[in-house]
């Protein structure tokens, strides 16, 4: 590096408003040095650097100039970097090297110091400082939590570091290509906002550094051609929004939503009545109009600078023009409520209102809960909100937990911009490990196929890059004095649409809402309703503006009225009172029973999917109907039970690369066999559910099912016949090759899987029981509930299977019940069984030979008194023991095979294609029917008659 000139010392200000997690700091000649908890950081702080960063090499510069109001961005070869601008800073956090034998470093461009503009209304420096503080926080937990990144067989920390980027197209690209070279990073992070990323990106590339981007959302960042730069920000949030407010407005015309301000739409319905109106929004809002409206968009252009009587008569304007979807784009929080106090002033009530990005901002909320009630109802778009939720399967965080961390290390929360820097950082790392390299392209490789869950939500790329995810449509509440808190209304879902508040209420209802609100918190007290015009109607023997006050007589004619009253009610009633009441409580009898059958229904599935609000609302209306909340809470455990053993694993969960990264992560191997994983999931440091309570006995440690996400387990279809000993890719292999075969769907297919669904804790751990435990009963009953059962072969030749005395028992008993079996192989042994059976008897015999070597007497089984307990019952139950079930299980393996040969030769006559005999091998089927077979299998096709001896 070039020196500079000068350098700022201790009274230099740092640019960050906090200082890192659990950081004891000071500023000592230019340096910030913090001990971020176990692992001593420094912070390169308060650098000033001028003229080139570095001379004497070969860089491609891209140098952006503005010409005639227009930016453009031009490559440019030289021997030396860029120019900044003196003064200019640059912010590092490197980790030393004890305790690790490397470092990882992500650099790039970022606002370090707040520059005061009138242009800045998106407060620009405090969305990358946002930016940085999730970085640290994620550095802070990589390192001291989770131990670093493992690649090549180190142990590698993440250092970061930012150089500053004056939140100016024009220095950008210098920022990223001084960042990138001093010295070399790893990976390029981008700063916050899309014109910036867009040319700092270009920088990217052509430095050949693979980019994460968490604050940008335009497509024009992301190219097909050369994905390099991965955005985890959707783009479409204003599309989303528009979709959303069509939507919501064709349900209330259908009447399928029950808006309480219907009749505002008129009797053309609410979609005809859609015009949109903007204040400060770019050129793209009228395309959108045009697409979504039946009238174009009427744009007002006012700025954070607008004065507020040019405000006013701005939205004079877009109330004479019959407005009824306004959008704020260019307003501070600050102008956006001036502005709702002048639309209430001039009466200008509009069907929607939306300001993106305002309400997740903090001084909004302060704004909100401080008295500002025309808050109420605005829309947003958001990427992210702390939502309740599985924790990601990289940081082993929720929403929750990251906003905590977030909180205690920097006194605030977190908005969408953090969570995304942290999820970005997330998808990067866990490639990097995927990839056990730090060159960018083999990473990008498997970044472009990542299918990673995290609090931030399902991480996906699309082509070009950038996530694929929906926008989630957020609604802030009405005021009520006590709380605050967004609710995500859209994408389009039935239970979330309820909620969406459309059309807004009139200013006047609202005002009326949040004064009568002041008694005790309920609209008009809770004794009236407020109208359209803002008044509160009270119920009968209440009155005052709010419905406060009680209305009391004290005449005694009306007391003598009342008395003679009641006492003919009275008289009338004994005439017909066992009747009504006979009729009464039958009804009500009935519409109890009818009504609890409901909500018990409704409890299954919220327990199945794990949705607490539901299962809150489902407690409190079964107690309405005189149940105990200990009655309520045997129900819950029953029903939790009751779905943890039935429960089976999603195959798209074990195709998933969450999966795939857990078991080579947990076993060190990159083809584990489950043997390796028993011990990587259930002993060891960190065991995977150890702590959790599990729902059938109420004891710790829980079966591996009841860890997944609810996505993840539902009732199983078929049981999966399988051994230990297979390898991970072995049965991916196998069941990925029978889905595609049978034409089934992996997210619709969960299978009995003993490694997930029994309980290893007592199993393995605890020893308390064995799998061969009630054995017959338990095993039968499953069989018999699923109905399905899929056997996993590892090959034809000398399977492992035919070895192992669970899966022979297995098959046995599928035998006896008459269960279906499938018989599965992975496509490579598909193939080779084709193969062979081509090559005419003598390949047939061999097939023969090798799946008819059956001795359940010496076939074996992991735990010994598992091996014991099967073999006895085989004995008791059958008269020729090992004999019988050996001949069962050739018998029914020799019908499988012809039921191969035959599927292939009618495939041949039929349709000329042999790989339809892969199929046919992979997915024969076979039932009980025709136990018995003479030494003669005839094998039928159209054309053709095949006999062989076996």
């Amino acid at each position: 590096s070039v020196q500079a000139p000068r350098t700022r010392h201790a009274s230099c200000a740092h640019p960050l408003a906090h200082p890192p997690v659990g950081a004891m700091a000071r500023c000592r000649g230019g340096r910030l040095i913090a001990a971020v908890g176990a692992v001593a950081a420094s912070w390169s702080s308060c650098v000033v650097r001028v003229g080139m960063a570095q001379e004497g090499g070969n860089y491609t510069n891209i140098i952006v100039s503005e010409e005639g109001g227009e930016f453009v961005a031009t490559s440019v070869q030289s021997a030396s970097s860029q120019v900044l601008p003196t003064g200019t800073l640059d912010l590092s956090l490197d980790f030393g090297a004890t305790g690790f034998d490397g470092q990882v470093v992500i650099a790039g461009p970022s606002a370090l110091y707040s520059r005061p503009s009138a242009n800045d209304t998106f407060d620009s420096f405090g969305k990358a400082r946002e930016m940085r503080q999730a970085a640290i926080l994620f550095a802070h937990w990589l390192n001291n939590e989770r131990g670093g990144l493992r690649v090549a067989g180190k142990r590698l920390a993440l250092a970061l570091r930012w150089v500053d980027d004056g939140n100016s197209r024009l220095q950008v690209t210098n920022a990223t290509a001084l960042a990138l070279r001093m010295p070399a990073a790893d990976f390029a992070m981008a700063g916050y906002s899309s014109r910036l990323t867009k040319y700092s990106a270009m920088q990217a590339r052509a430095e050949g550094k693979l980019m994460i981007t968490a604050g940008a959302a335009s497509w024009r960042i992301y190219t097909e051609e050369d994905p390099f730069v991965f955005g985890l920000l959707p783009t479409g949030r204003s599309r989303t929004l528009f979709q959303s407010i069509v939507h919501v407005a064709e349900e209330v015309d259908a009447g399928r939503l029950i808006a309480s301000n219907a009749k505002a739409c008129g009797s053309g319905g609410c979609r005809a009545q859609l015009r949109l109106g903007t204040l400060g929004c770019d050129e793209d809002k009228k395309r959108y109009a045009a697409e979504y409206f039946s009238t174009p968009a009427i744009n007002e252009p006012v700025d954070s600078k607008t004065p507020p009587e040019e405000l006013r008569h701005a939205l004079g304007r877009l109330q004479a023009s019959g407005v009824t979807v306004l959008e704020a784009c260019g307003l501070t929080v600050v102008q956006l409520k001036l502005a709702t106090e002048i639309m209430e002033e001039l009466g200008f009530n509009v069907f929607v209102l939306m300001a993106m990005s305002s309400p997740s901002r903090p001084e909004f909320e302060e704004l909100a809960k401080g008295g500002w009630w025309q808050s109420a109802h605005i829309l947003d778009a958001s990427p992210w909100i702390r939502m309740a939720g599985a924790p990601g399967s990289f940081s082993g965080m929720t929403s929750q937990d990251f906003e905590d961390r977030y909180n205690a290390a920097f006194g605030t929360r977190p908005g969408y911009l953090g969570a995304a820097q942290f999820g970005a950082l997330c998808a990067l790392c866990a490639a990097v490990e995927v990839a056990d390299s730090l060159d960018s392209r083999a990473v990008a490789a498997k970044l472009r196929n990542l299918d990673l869950s995290e609090f931030y939500g399902q991480i996906r790329f699309g082509a070009t890059g950038q996530i694929l995810a929906e926008p989630l449509i957020l609604q802030t509440p009405e005021a009520d004095h006590l709380s605050w808190d967004l609710k995500v209304v859209a994408p389009a879902n039935v239970e979330r649409t309820r909620g969406f508040v459309f059309p807004r209420p009139p200013w006047a209802q609202e005002r009326c809402r949040y004064e009568s609100k002041k008694v005790n918190g309920e609209e008009c007290s809770g004794h009236g309703e407020c109208t359209l015009g803002g008044e509160c109607i009270c119920r009968d023997t209440w009155q005052g503006s709010s419905c406060e006050l009680s209305v009391v007589t004290n005449s005694s004619a009306q007391d003598q009225l009342s008395k003679l009253r009641n006492w003919i009610i009275g008289v009338a009633a004994s005439i017909t009172c066992i009747v009504v009441v006979c009729v009464l409580a039958f009804c009500l009898s009935r519409r109890r029973r009818l009504l609890e059958a409901s909500y018990l229904q409704q409890l299954v599935v919220a327990v199945q999917r794990e949705a607490h609000d539901n299962i809150a609302d489902l407690k409190r209306r079964l107690c309405s109907l005189g149940w105990t909340p200990s009655r309520f809470h045997t129900e819950l455990e029953g029903i939790r039970r009751s779905n943890s053993e039935k429960a089976g694993v999603s195959v798209a969960y074990l195709l998933s690369q969450d999966f795939l990264v857990l078991a080579q992560a947990r076993s060190g191997k990159d083809d584990p066999t489950f043997y390796d994983l028993k011990d990587a999931f259930f002993f060891g440091d960190a065991p995977i559910g150890a702590d959790a309570v599990c729902p059938r006995d109420g004891k710790p440690g829980a079966a591996l099912v009841d860890m997944l996400s609810p996505e993840h387990r539902r009732e199983c279809t078929h049981f999966l016949s399988w051994t230990w000993g297979y390898t991970v890719s072995t049965v991916r292999g196998g069941l990925n090759y029978w889905l595609r075969i049978s034409g089934l769907r992996a997210e619709d297919v969960f299978i009995y899987m003993c490694f997930f669904v029994n309980n290893q804790y007592r199993i393995l751990v605890d020893s308390e029981k064995t799998g061969s435990d009630d054995l017959e009963r338990c095993f039968e009953n499953n069989l018999k509930r699923i109905g399905k059962v899929v056997a996993l072969l590892d090959t034809w030749d000398n399977p492992r299977y035919l070895t192992r005395i669970w899966t022979i028992f297995e098959q046995l008993i599928s035998i006896k019940l008459g269960i279906q079996v499938t018989m599965v192989l992975p496509e490579q042994a598909a193939e080779e069984l084709l193969l062979e059976i081509e090559q005419g008897k003598s390949g047939i015999l061999r097939v023969k030979d090798a799946l008819t070597k059956v001795d359940s007497k010496q076939a074996k089984a992991f735990c010994v008194e598992d091996e014991e307990a099967v073999k006895g019952l085989i004995q008791r139950t059958f008269r020729d023991g090992f004999r019988y079930v050996d001949d069962q299980i050739i018998q029914f393996m020799i019908r499988w095979v012809g039921c191969a040969m035959e599927a292939h030769m009618k495939s041949l006559v039929t349709e000329g294609d042999s790989g339809s005999l892969s199929r046919a091998c992979a997915a024969a089927e076979s039932s009980s029917e025709g136990a018995v077979l003479s030494k003669e299998t005839r094998i039928f096709s159209d054309e053709f008659v095949f006999r062989v001896e076996l």
